[in-house]
């Protein structure tokens, strides 16, 4: 299995006996996820942080415009160690094959910022005459009904800058 792993990312920097013995498993994610999104999204900066805590540790994943959350997501969701389970208030760890080669934490998240550019660019999609001016500095338009606003964001934030 090792070997097909390897096969399948030779990009990415395994585990080795050591970074396990010394729980480095959430550092060594980190590295990953940061040589992912930067083979797969050359144009875009991320910022990828990680903490340790007492109850486990987490990689926080954010960056402005540039490729969706569903696209970032589907990369870095491979490094979570498992999930939360709110009906029985319990974290559920789910090792993988993935996760035992190249490390994770027990919490990723991505967090997609969007320029007032990119709002100015979509909005001007259903509203050719709009002006720069008639958006605040976080992409808000002011004077529109509610669905508008709501399609115009939905196109926004489905859009890849």
């Amino acid at each position: 299995m090792k070997e097909k792993m390897i096969k399948q990312y030779p990009y990415l920097k395994p585990l080795t006996d050591n970074d396990q013995k010394n729980y480095k498993n959430r550092v060594v994610a980190t590295k990953n996820i940061k040589i992912e999104l930067k083979r797969f999204f050359p144009k875009t900066t991320f910022k990828v942080r990680s903490k340790s805590y007492s109850g486990g540790d987490s990689i926080d994943v954010s960056w402005t415009d540039g490729p969706t959350s569903d696209a970032v997501n589907e990369i870095i969701r491979k490094y979570q160690a498992g999930r939360f389970d709110g009906m029985t208030d319990c974290y559920d760890y789910q090792s993988t094959d993935f996760t035992a080669m190249f490390g994770d934490a027990k919490y990723v998240h991505g967090q997609r910022t969007i320029s007032r550019e990119l709002a100015i660019k979509c909005a001007k999609k259903f509203l050719p005459g709009l002006t720069d001016d008639q958006v605040d500095k976080w992409g808000n338009l002011a004077g529109l009904d509610y669905e508008m606003q709501s399609r115009i964001r939905r196109e926004t934030w489905d859009t890849a800058a």
